[in-house]
């Protein structure tokens, strides 16, 4: 492995071809095999979350730029897309059944509309919703981070081991990461540890399973004012229908986000290994950030090094931006003269006590 590891693109592992123990992680061709008494190694795991369009792809960019850093490419959407249905498909009603059916038969065929969903269905599923992902041609899906046949052979082994679907699904996950992370140099040449970073912005609502699930994990929360959140949302409705959203949702989500990341604050079994950050903060000071942030990670870096971070990850010098695209302007307040007065007193009126408390003015 180079010196330094950039945001990687994954290319298809072979496939596994051993079974593992059950309820540990499983073994692939790409994880350092241990033996009965060597448990697998214990590596340490950034995640970044947030709302979407509040930075956090730029933030994942400027941490990956860290020599120990091995930075998944895209957002693999693993708790959302495996764990979560667990969760509550078994328990949908026929009539929720009917009016999501599109949805359902998209991931899940169309068995479940009819029958219900069951531990086997939704197990059996999970090669259909990887190739829906990868076949959809957006970066994010597990196919990001993994191949298909080497997916197949963990969720099969997973599946095949001890405990409820929920213990299942995080064994099957954390042989995920696993994969990815010692396929992109988690193991490597020389004495430096490695530390994996795995951006999914709406893993903000699992961040209390993942953190009782890897003690050695910490989560960067990346906030910003929901006003220039939601004026970043228009701006990409310009060209990607799935950003057209009523403003309404987006502030409800803003604000449900906020209050369950508080709630895993607070929570003392969890609460000082989450980090969270202002976009703002970052924009202005990013040098400065970012010490706070390599800091909480225990990973300090020299000032020269954070100065050439902050100026490679410039927005304002950024060549591929403007309306439309992923980029935009960057530019703090901007949202004043993008959103309508409608919008912004909308935004106001639904989250005034949460613009407050985020240290920003109703004003």
């Amino acid at each position: 492995m180079s010196a330094k590891t950039n945001l990687i693109t994954m290319q298809q592992p072979p496939t596994l071809s051993q079974s593992s123990p059950k309820n540990a992680p499983i073994a692939s061709p790409n994880t350092p095999q241990t033996t009965a008494q060597t448990p697998p190694q214990i590596y340490p795991k950034i995640f970044v979350v947030g709302c979407p369009r509040s930075g956090t792809s730029w933030t994942s960019e400027m941490v990956s730029e860290h020599p120990q850093v091995v930075g998944l490419a895209g957002e693999t959407h693993l708790y959302k897309l495996f764990y979560d249905p667990f969760t509550y498909l078994k328990g949908m009603g026929w009539r929720k059944r009917i009016e999501r059916r599109t949805w359902i038969y998209k991931h899940y065929g169309i068995g479940p509309i009819a029958t219900g969903f069951n531990s086997q269905n939704l197990w059996a599923a999970m090669p259909r919703i990887y190739r829906f992902y990868q076949w959809s041609g957006e970066n994010s899906g597990p196919h990001t981070c993994i191949g298909y046949e080497e997916f197949c052979a963990i969720a099969k082994a997973a599946n095949a081991g001890e405990g409820d679907d929920l213990t299942k699904v995080k064994t099957l996950i954390e042989s995920v990461l696993n994969s990815a992370f010692y396929t992109h140099g988690g193991q490597g040449q020389d004495d430096q540890s490695r530390t994996l970073l795995e951006k999914t912005p709406m893993h903000l609502k699992y961040a209390d399973v993942i953190l009782n699930s890897f003690p050695e994990a910490k989560v960067i929360e990346v906030v910003r004012d929901v006003r220039g959140m939601c004026a970043s949302w228009q701006a990409r409705s310009v060209n990607q229908k799935w950003a057209r959203k009523p403003i309404e949702g987006l502030i409800d989500q803003w604000t449900r986000s906020l209050e369950r990341t508080d709630r895993f604050r607070n929570d003392q079994a969890i609460g000082d290994r989450i980090l969270q950050v202002r976009y703002e903060d970052l924009r202005q000071n990013t040098a400065g950030s970012l010490k706070n942030i390599f800091e909480f990670l225990e990973m300090p870096l020299p000032a020269e090094n954070l100065n050439h971070i902050a100026a490679k990850f410039d927005i304002s010098q950024a060549k591929s931006k403007g309306e439309g695209l992923h980029v935009r302007k960057g530019i703090i307040g901007a949202w004043r003269t993008d959103l309508s007065q409608e919008d912004i007193d909308t935004c106001n009126r639904l989250a005034g006590p949460w613009i407050e408390k985020l240290g920003y003015s109703v004003a």
